[in-house]
């Protein structure tokens, strides 16, 4: 993974490797929190990594992915399910 390539997430850029995985580019750029509970608003994040518990779902190009399981690449449009606070 070689080709540096600019990606958005709730919005704002990032830089990834082509084909790496979304949740670890996210991490690497300081986003923890990719959304919140529904049922109590707590911050919610990647935690199983491999795409088991859904904590780190996300709209990427308005489809519904794990960022655990979706790789980047260059446009990549990807945004909170349930709006994060300003602090993410």
């Amino acid at each position: 993974m070689t080709q540096t390539v600019i990606f958005t997430f709730n919005s704002r850029p990032f830089t990834g490797y082509r084909g790496e995985i979304l949740a670890a580019a996210l991490r690497r750029g300081g986003i923890v929190a990719l959304g919140v509970s529904a049922v109590d608003g707590t911050p919610r994040g990647a935690f199983c990594l491999m795409g088991s518990c859904q904590e780190c779902l996300v709209l990427v190009g308005g489809v519904p992915r794990n960022a655990c399981r979706a790789v980047v690449d260059d446009g990549l449009c990807v945004t909170s399910i349930a709006p994060l606070g300003g602090g993410s």
